[in-house]
């Protein structure tokens, strides 16, 4: 389950398993035509042309577009009433969890998903469609010590040992939301290390390291990631290490550099913060990298591809007051939900080739007390706790899909999105027709209004995007192109074909502008826009 962003200024299923893996077995793979990439019966990974895919069992290009927490009881209990608002609709919508987890599935492939996110039932869904899963190796407050290891080992042996042979499973998300340097009070890890007790591993290994504390989150993760890979590859040979899903505001690059040896894929939560929260993040701990668009920063470091584990966006529902933790986003209708969504994926799909995949959380809205534990209470769901979907967002989620496959994979026929072991070897057990083609969605930009700026400064307003439309075959040069069809831009800065603004504007003043994107048939949209510049101080 998610765990609330410590920021100080502010304030499992188990998998339908194939047999325990004997090491070294080999998959025989029921006989396929050519495909793009090697078939290995599981999911790997492949680069072509500069850009990195996920690999199905069968050897076709897949990018993962994931839900999580896909169960019956949803989000849990009310922390107040202590009733399960969305087992209580399941139970009295459908005659089974069997026939809720048959619907479940067909939604989520009419709005473009093909896989299952951490949390989700994948005792029962497991079968049914690609998934990933989400386990806890961390343990202890000594990751130096033998103890350890064994917790590590553990939890390999037990989770991950019983999937090893399973083709339907993408790989492991080893932790979540870990903490690589956020000072809590006055203690970060290095001193939590120096506080260990006389004759401690983790204690002789931080004070090499006084005065360094960067130097010692290297060490740290080089350690979390050495023990955790390890256990992986002993129990499960096959599957990917998709890493940890450290926080997006909260990453710094010895975290980033110490992982690329050990993780196949490194995921990243990435949930917009409140206006001004992540610039004040940034403020109060200048090691972090910055979040841009398209996540070029984290992949630098890396070198590694990249998946968004976690990311929603959220408005104040009825059921649902998105009132904690308080630092995400808000966006004040559905409607408006759904732009934000669109505005924060577009970029991703056309200008991140580094990306293999991306997870929405969650399927259900939380509780409307809030879940226990934290009492967090956000409208993270495509559907609310009565089965009821949010059609503004999941129409837009189908659209950016049809973008993603569009782009990415340009299919042209069925495909794929499921697999499973038989006497046969590898086998589809599940197809899905192709996406609908981009021009079954209308060509738009999707960006609605630009930030404030700041005379002098460097412009913070961003990129405006689009969707829809011809987006073309061409993923290092996407084919849409913007320009300014009406007003005048202060002076100081432009407006560059890739939609993006440059620059530092010289005058404060409101400048009514309207911004046109042509795709890649010739096809034009336009949005007005009123980009305000205040002078300094203001």
């Amino acid at each position: 389950m998610r765990v609330v962003l410590v920021v100080v200024l502010l304030a499992m299923g188990v998998a339908v398993g194939l047999g325990p893996n004997a090491a070294g077995a080999r998959t025989r793979l029921a006989k396929a035509p050519k495909t793009p990439f090697p078939a290995t019966g599981y999911f790997s990974l492949g680069e072509s042309k500069g850009r990195w895919w996920l690999v199905t069992p069968q050897g076709q290009p897949f990018y993962a577009a994931a839900s999580d927490t896909v169960a019956p009881d949803g989000s849990g209990t009310d922390q107040v009433t202590g009733i399960c608002p969305y087992c209580r609709t399941v139970a009295n919508n459908y005659p089974s969890t069997s026939a809720w987890g048959t619907a479940a599935i067909g939604r989520l492939r009419s709005w473009g998903f093909n896989t299952l996110g951490a949390y989700s039932d994948t005792a029962d869904l497991g079968s049914q469609m690609p998934y990933e899963l989400q386990l806890t190796m961390a343990s202890g407050n000594d990751w130096f010590s033998p103890s350890f290891v064994t917790g590590v080992d553990n939890v390999a042996a037990t989770q991950v040992a019983p999937r090893a042979n399973d083709p339907n499973l993408i790989g492991y998300f080893t932790d979540s939301e870990l903490n690589w340097g956020v000072p809590v009070g006055s203690v970060d890890p290095l001193n939590e290390y120096l506080a260990l007790p006389p004759g401690s591993p983790g204690l002789a290994i931080a004070q090499k390291y006084v005065g360094n504390p960067q130097g010692f989150i290297y060490a740290l993760a080089t350690r979390y990631f050495q023990v955790t890979s390890a256990a992986l590859k002993q129990y499960d040979p096959h599957h990917l290490n998709l890493g940890i899903k450290a926080e997006g505001s909260e990453i710094p690059p010895a975290l980033l550099e110490a992982a690329q040896p050990y993780v196949d894929v490194f995921s990243i939560e990435d949930y917009v913060l409140q206006p001004g929260l992540a610039q004040v993040v940034l403020h109060a701990w200048p090691q972090y990298l910055p979040l841009e668009s398209n996540l070029a920063a984290f992949e630098q470091y890396v070198k590694r591809p990249l998946m968004i584990g976690e990311y929603a966006f959220i408005t104040p529902s009825p059921t649902t007051p998105s009132t904690l933790p308080g630092v995400y986003l808000t966006s004040p209708t559905q409607q408006a939900r759904a732009q934000d969504f669109e505005s924060f994926i577009s970029p991703l799909y056309l200008s991140s080739p580094w990306l293999v995949g991306d997870s929405w959380f969650q399927y259900v809205d939380e509780p409307q007390n809030g879940r226990p534990g934290d009492g967090e209470n956000d409208n993270f769901g495509m559907v609310n706790v009565n089965d009821q979907p949010y059609p503004t967002m999941t129409a837009a989620m189908q659209s950016m899909h049809s973008l993603t496959a569009q782009n990415r994979l340009n299919p042209t026929g069925t495909s794929c999105d499921s697999w499973a072991t038989g006497p046969g070897g590898v086998t589809c057990t599940a197809t899905v027709p192709a996406n609908p083609p981009s021009s079954s969605y209308p060509l738009t930009i999707v960006t609605r209004t630009l930030d404030q700026s700041t005379e002098g400064s460097p412009l913070i307003t961003g990129q405006v995007v689009a969707a829809g439309g011809d987006v073309g075959t061409s993923f290092k040069h996407p084919s849409y192109r913007f320009s300014l069809s009406q007003g005048a831009l202060p002076k100081g800065i432009h407006l560059k074909a890739s939609g993006e603004f440059a620059g530092s504007p010289r005058s404060a003043g409101t400048f009514p502008i309207t911004v046109t994107v042509t795709d890649a048939a010739g096809a034009h949209a336009s949005q007005p826009y009123s980009l305000v510049v205040v002078a300094p101080g203001t």
